[in-house]
């Protein structure tokens, strides 16, 4: 294992990367395959084969997407499990084409402060983000498990029931008539039923990536408060302290302007890397959602299926709540630094230290934001409006469905 690939494992794993869903969708970020010789090879035929999987089952429910003659309902309950599958290849095909762009990224957050004298208490905090995002990825995880996949294996055990007629769960099209014999509509069951878990996790894998390097990102702003809290202490405490000598406090500060300036370019790059990801994901969620509260709208489901599209949107709902609160945190923690520089004696620095000071006090004013290409920003207010449009697009559907009904009557 060579030095790089040393740091990018070592990165990854204490920013919380989760090890069961990198394996069992083979997504390994920029990490590369996790095993030499010929558990390698199987390791490699074995993403193959997932990749493949995950690559037909999507396919087919874009094709039925995109089928001309088709009633709508269908369309729309293909459609918002289509857009699903359609940002999952994206995040796919996207990260491969900036693999070397991610790796550089995480390289520059292990090492964006040498000779920090505060070494510790920064590992401190990015094991304690880590903590805080490791266990989101794993409950969103099992409520898939539980949920997606036990829904595509229904027509499965349907058909062992001598249930007719046969009647796959998710409407797709595979370029043939899956439902003409036992051995190939069980086929495409188990196809679906392993793609249920498949799409969505290898989906929220990358997002697992994005929560790694975001809990580095909050690790980094949080070690600066601190750090910055522990300076002024030190050479301005209201308790009474004898100042080291000479321009030991002048350097301090320089430093840590330099890796301020240092913590802002990394969440420059970390933003401009995830914009398009991020866009992307805001636009198919809201799409995929308007398609769901359609279908929900028109009535014409039972109640299972009815369940299956309630607990769909409530699981992108949950998502789209977690991304945006991790804006909101980076908003929280840039916006804490002025913090430091409360209960301190500044009013005792030189002239030099005082101009250093202001220059510290005049960057952390503006605290720091990501948004998706400055048109979603990552934050409540985003969570907010699009869960308020989905609403009264719920409503209105509702509405339109009232007024159909009495004048059918």
């Amino acid at each position: 294992m060579s030095s790089r690939e040393y740091i990018l494992k070592k990165g990854f794993y204490r920013s919380g990367f989760n090890n069961f869903v990198s394996f069992t969708t083979a997504f390994r970020g920029p990490l590369n395959y996790r095993y030499d010789g010929w558990r390698g090879i199987l390791y490699k035929v074995y993403s193959i084969i997932i990749d493949l999987w995950t690559f037909i089952a999507a396919a087919g429910l874009i094709i039925e997407f995109v089928t001309p003659g088709i009633p709508l309902i269908s369309r729309c309950l293909s459609g918002f499990t289509a857009m699903i599958c359609f940002m999952t290849m994206f995040k796919w095909v996207y990260y491969y084409m900036n693999r070397t762009s991610f790796e550089n990224l995480l390289i520059e957050y292990e090492s964006c402060f040498p000779n920090d004298e505060f070494k510790e208490q920064l590992d401190e905090e990015i094991a304690k983000y880590s903590k805080m995002f490791r266990p989101v990825v794993i409950y969103m995880t099992i409520a898939i498990i539980l949920t997606q996949m036990p829904w595509c294996f229904i027509p499965f055990v349907n058909e062992f029931r001598g249930k007719k007629p046969r009647v796959i769960a998710v409407p797709a099209n595979f370029l043939f008539d899956p439902t003409v014999n036992s051995y190939s509509f069980l086929a495409i069951c188990l196809l679906q039923t392993f793609a249920a878990y498949l799409i969505p996790v290898k989906n929220l894998a990358f997002d697992d990536v994005f929560y790694c390097y975001s809990s580095r990102q909050l690790a980094l702003f949080s070690h600066l408060e601190k750090s910055l809290d522990r300076l002024l202490e030190r050479h301005y405490s209201i308790n009474g302290v004898d100042r080291p000598p000479g321009r030991k406090a002048e350097l301090d500060f320089i430093n840590w302007v330099k890796y301020h300036q240092k913590t802002i370019t990394l969440m420059e790059d970390l933003q401009k890397l995830f914009s398009p990801v991020l866009l992307l994901y805001f636009g198919l969620i809201s799409l995929s959602m308007c398609m769901n509260v359609f279908v929900v709208s028109l009535g014409e489901l039972d109640f299972v299926q009815r369940s299956f599209c309630g607990i769909f949107a409530g699981g992108n709902i949950l998502g789209l709540l977690f991304t945006c609160r991790v804006g909101d945190l980076i908003i929280y923690k840039s916006s804490t630094l002025p913090n430091a520089f409360l209960n301190k004696l500044t009013a005792i620095a030189t002239k030099r230290e005082h101009r250093i000071l202001k220059l510290i006090l005049t960057r952390i004013q503006v605290p720091s934001t990501m948004s998706a290409i400055g048109v979603f920003f990552l934050n409540s207010d985003t969570f907010q409006s699009t869960d308020m449009g989905l609403r009264e697009q719920m409503v209105f559907k509702n509405d339109e469905a009232c007024t159909q009904t009495q004048m059918d009557i």
